[in-house]
This record gives structure tokens, C-alpha cells and sequence, in this order.
């Protein structure tokens, strides 16, 4: 099964895992597919941070808003990656799908110029008609928590389903967007971090 933050891996490894995937169910061996003979032959190389624009809108705790999108335009650029979804002028959302506009990913050599890229290629977004996160992670990424890497993870799932945070946790998330959010999650682990 391939996770929605295989674009990270992606990045840092050089390998494609969705075709690796193909080729190995098709017969292929883990060298012809991927180009290394083992896992541990598989390095990393650089940074990757991965955030998804959504509807979701941070003044509202983080309710996905519908409607149509009126202007839309995306990010470009050296170390950016998108995986779109069905963001375009004149696009309609409505609240029964998922709210996902679209998947970037930043790499860069250094976990500062991988920041400093995400900023830069969100900054660049303009989505008019339908509110988004953008400027939440904006801040979340000049964030001296998470600029510090001792963000933890704030929101757990427990077996029951439920969604739980510590005080302290909901507490810096507030310093974000005023109000503490039910779905945020934030991982940084081996060099990669995933939004």
C-alpha cells in the first residue's frame, strides 16, 4: 500500500515506488525495479517536506469549505513538487469529498533551504472562492517550535478513534490559528518531515 506521503520518500531516495510497485508485481526484482539490490542499499539524500492545501479553513476550526474556486494558481519552481487534485479556475468543491486541492512537496539539501522552499511555494499559491490552509502552515513553518525540531506529534489516534491532545499541545496550536485544531498531525523523523 502506498501512503499519501510516499512523495516524500520519493524525494529523498530517487525512486518511484508507485512504478517500483508495478514492476515488482509484475515480476520485476527489487534491483530491476528500483535500481538497488537491497534496502540497505537505498540512501537518502537531502530533505523532504510534503504539506496538503485543502479547503480546510484554520478561522473555522478546520472545517472544509465548499464552493468555486474563482482564480487558481499554483507553484512552480527548482524543488518543488505537486501531486494535484481537482484545483483549477471555475472548479467546484463540494463537502462530500475530500478537501485536498493539492499535494506539495519541498526538497532541498539542508532542512533550513527545504523550509525556506515550502514558504516560498505556498506564498506563491492564489486560491480565490474557497477558503484554505495556506497561511496556517505559512506560520507553522516560521513557528520557533517547529523551527526548533521538538515539535511532537499532537494529535494521536487512539483505538477508539477519538482524537486527543495534551494541553500543552493544543495550547501551540492555538498560537497559530487561535483556536485548537481536531486533525493536525506533524511528524519529522530520519530527515523528512511530513504535513
Amino acid at each position: 500500500r502506498v501512503q499519501v506521503e510516499h512523495t516524500v520518500t520519493e524525494e529523498v531516495t530517487g525512486i518511484d515506488i508507485v512504478q517500483a510497485q508495478i514492476l515488482i508485481a509484475e515480476g520485476k526484482t527489487l534491483a530491476e525495479a528500483t535500481g538497488a539490490a537491497s534496502q540497505a542499499d537505498i540512501t537518502l539524500h537531502g530533505h523532504a517536506l510534503q504539506t496538503r492545501v485543502t479547503t480546510e479553513d484554520p478561522t473555522n476550526n478546520f472545517i472544509p469549505d465548499y464552493g468555486r474556486i474563482t482564480a487558481y494558481r499554483s507553484a512552480t519552481g527548482m524543488g518543488i513538487r505537486l501531486d494535484g487534485g481537482t484545483a483549477y479556475a471555475g472548479g467546484v468543491i463540494t463537502r462530500y469529498y475530500d478537501s485536498l486541492l493539492t499535494k506539495v512537496t519541498a526538497w532541498a539539501p539542508t532542512p533550513e533551504k527545504t523550509i525556506h522552499r515550502m514558504d516560498r511555494a505556498l506564498r506563491e499559491f492564489r486560491i480565490r472562492g474557497v477558503s484554505t490552509n495556506i497561511d496556517f502552515v505559512v506560520n507553522l513553518l516560521k513557528h520557533p517550535t517547529f523551527l526548533s525540531n521538538h515539535l511532537p506529534i499532537p494529535y494521536q489516534c487512539l483505538p477508539s478513534g477519538d482524537l486527543t491532545a495534551s494541553k500543552r499541545q493544543q495550547g501551540m496550536f492555538e498560537d497559530f490559528c487561535g483556536q485548537s485544531p481536531r486533525n493536525v498531525s506533524t511528524v519529522r523523523k530520519a530527515g523528512t518531515w511530513i504535513w
